[in-house]
């Protein structure tokens, strides 16, 4: 049985992929629900300017509150 880590990423993928109806236009560039089992999988993605931005501030509260000396979780 595969295990899966709960994270914000993937419900909100889920939440996603199950407010659009994937077969509402099949003309539609993006499959809500083919994005959701890429964050299922992991599987890594090209990183745009937002989620650099994301990154770069929850790197930059790590460095705020974790101690000196103290290695962050």
């Amino acid at each position: 049985m595969d295990r899966y880590l709960m994270t914000h990423s993937l419900l909100s993928s889920w939440l996603y992929a199950i407010k659009e109806n994937p077969f509402e236009d099949a003309a539609s560039e993006r499959d809500p629900l083919a994005e959701f089992m890429l964050t299922l999988r992991r599987e890594p993605t090209p990183t745009n300017e937002a989620m650099q931005n994301g990154i770069d501030f929850e790197d930059l509260v790590t460095a705020i509150v974790t101690p000196p000396g103290a290695s962050p979780v």
